[in-house]
């Protein structure tokens, strides 16, 4: 079994049908990322993201299932709607 190893690659290309790895733990850092996927599935049994300026995403529909809670927080949050805002619980409290 190899214990270590070390590869250092002006530039690299890899094509492949199919790629299946298992690592107990990695770190991986970049200058600029693209990720381009007819579908992208992610599963995590916690997931926490820190982003220092600006999260943005840009989706034609964005739908959130939640089976426990939902908690926002922000010094001022803003929600528009062109149509419809639609509200429904056995109790609302505002203020």
């Amino acid at each position: 079994d190899v214990q270590r190893s070390e590869l250092k690659l002006g530039e690299a290309q890899a094509w492949a049908s199919s790629l299946a790895s298992v690592v107990e733990r990695a770190e991986l850092r970049f200058g600029e990322v693209t990720k381009s996927a007819v579908r992208a599935i992610e599963q995590a049994e916690n997931l926490y993201q820190r982003v220092g300026e600006l999260y943005e995403v840009k989706a034609g529909r964005l739908r959130a299932l939640i089976t426990e809670s939902l908690w926002m927080r922000g010094d001022d949050v803003t929600l528009l709607a062109k149509r419809d805002v639609r509200i429904d619980g056995d109790r609302i409290n505002l203020g």
